[in-house]
């Protein structure tokens, strides 16, 4: 079938038509009366032939239900086209877990499944909320021996609904950077957890980009120094220190990476929230914050020498 005709054709007629068959219904309405009935029973004649070799040739052929929505679209009105859409993502979002699942089910560092990140940052709605439900049930049922989580944008509301989907959850919170200081993380924790006491918080995504080449005596919010990331890492720590109900915080990110759209501190394509350089070459000053904190170990790192 020419590519010209075949998509203004049902998926089943392009099996038993053919271009010059498709030309001739289309000169149909233009004969006479007469040679209309004559070659309009001759074109279904045709077609009723080319049906019955089809089916009489015809080979073994299953469809996956993409394949069938992809048939269907063409002739679905936008608003069964939303529709559709809808099923169809949410089947592929179905299908990607359960191939996750199967992967990685033996894998020893796999702690939760997570069925989103940062989802309504455009926009909420209930079909958006029924989906992720529909997707922690499935992960509960593939997996039950593991939690399941998701990571929120900070502006859903501490009593959303999205909140109580998961069996544990975090936020995804840059107060410090992109909104607020650093200093406001810590009573927005205790407020979340006030209010729900019972639920597991953690922090999935927090952090502040620093360049080596920008350096400052009087740090400050969205400077892009080393210094102002050495002050932001630390009041984080002392956050989470005094907070033990945390059950997890994640740090964005252990190195620079790329990303393309993102123009930054006069670094075109990169994010460079990392502890360290994208090349994995410089630990920055802050990387040695964590390591302070954390390395058993006495240590001392005098920071600013690239100042």
């Amino acid at each position: 079938m020419n590519d010209d005709f075949s998509h203004m054709m049902t998926p089943f007629d392009q099996y038993i038509s053919n271009q010059s068959l498709q030309m001739t219904k289309l000169l149909i309405p233009f004969l006479p009366p007469q040679s209309q009935r004559m070659i309009a029973v001759y074109v279904k004649f045709l077609e009723f032939r080319h049906t019955i070799s089809f089916f009489r040739n015809m080979r073994q052929r299953t469809s996956s239900p993409e394949d069938i929505f992809d048939g269907l679209k063409p002739y679905l009105s936008p608003s069964d086209l939303e529709s559709f859409d809808q099923m169809q993502n949410m089947m592929n979002m179905m299908s990607m877990m359960q191939e996750m699942i199967a992967q990685c089910y033996n894998h020893p560092a796999i702690v939760t499944w997570g069925i989103a990140n940062e989802i309504t940052i455009y926009n909420i709605c209930e079909e958006q909320y029924r989906n992720l439900c529909d997707l922690h049930a499935l992960c509960k049922k593939l997996d039950p021996s593991r939690l399941t989580t998701m990571a929120e944008v900070s502006m859903v509301p501490m009593n959303s609904e999205h909140v109580y989907i998961t069996d544990v959850l975090s936020y995804n919170h840059y107060f410090g950077w992109y909104v607020g200081d650093v200093e406001d993380n810590g009573p927005w924790l205790d407020e979340f957890h006030a209010l729900n006491p019972d639920r597991c918080l953690g922090v999935s995504e927090y952090g502040a980009e620093n360049i080596l080449s920008w350096h400052t005596a009087e740090p400050d919010n969205h400077d892009y120094t080393e210094e102002y990331a050495n002050h932001y890492h630390q009041e984080m720590l002392k956050t989470f220190a005094a907070r033990p109900f945390l059950w997890s915080t994640h740090q964005w990110n252990c190195f620079d990476f790329a990303a393309d759209a993102r123009n930054e501190g006069g670094v075109q394509g990169r994010n460079n929230k990392g502890l360290i350089t994208y090349d994995r070459k410089e630990k920055k000053d802050a990387f040695y914050v964590y390591k302070a904190w954390w390395n058993p170990e006495p240590m001392v790192f005098v920071s600013g020498g690239r100042f």
